[in-house]
């Protein structure tokens, strides 16, 4: 079973990867979590209530509800989302999501509640896998698929952002200073191409 936590006006909602990977100037990611946490709270820029952090699926990942003494406007919570060290890739997606006004812009998926929250989670689904992006619009346009994740994800990233080019390594190449041609921009290399 999925548990989904769609973020309210009051919340914060963090997916933090790695958190023991060293971040320049920290020391870990988790270290800049909690220092940009603390800066925030003691400038009175955040008016914090409660911090719950559950472990995620994978090793050292943890998901991190922050309840606000106040309403924040949606693009403030991504904002912050992102100044707190939530997962880049998730921040752009919701970000996006927010800007074309995709309902819920941010939540965060479980395989389990949250012990400790102050409320429950939004909905429930039966789907036991993660819920990649991939296999699942794949699964929709077979008419299967995880429902409460097409009705609660939205657009995918490729929709928000562009599909990625699969197949193909991006080879380095030295990028000029002034004008790039869009044509160096556009060109897809094969690593191979170097060796």
């Amino acid at each position: 079973m999925a548990y989904w936590y769609i973020a309210r006006e009051d919340e914060l909602l963090l997916d933090l990867d790695n958190i023991e990977k060293r971040v320049e100037r920290y020391g870990t990611w988790g270290q800049m979590f909690r220092q940009r946490l603390r800066d925030a709270i003691n400038s009175g820029k955040l008016d914090v209530l409660e911090v719950i952090s559950a472990r995620s699926n994978s090793p050292d990942h943890f998901h991190v509800f922050i309840h606000l003494a106040r309403s924040l406007p949606l693009i403030e919570r991504m904002c912050w989302q992102l100044r707190l060290a939530s997962d880049w890739k998730r921040s752009h997606a919701d970000l996006m999501r927010a800007a074309r006004g995709i309902e819920p812009a941010s939540l965060l998926i479980r395989r389990d509640p949250v012990p400790g929250l102050w409320r429950s989670c939004d909905q429930t689904c039966h789907c036991v896998n993660k819920h990649e992006t991939l296999p699942q619009v794949a699964a929709l346009q077979a008419g299967d698929g995880c429902e409460v994740w097409r009705r609660l994800r939205g657009a995918t990233p490729w929709e928000l952002f562009g599909a990625p080019a699969h197949g193909s390594i991006e080879r380095p190449i030295n990028l000029p200073v002034g004008k790039i041609p869009l044509e160096i921009i556009l060109e897809v290399g094969n690593l191979r191409e170097n060796f």
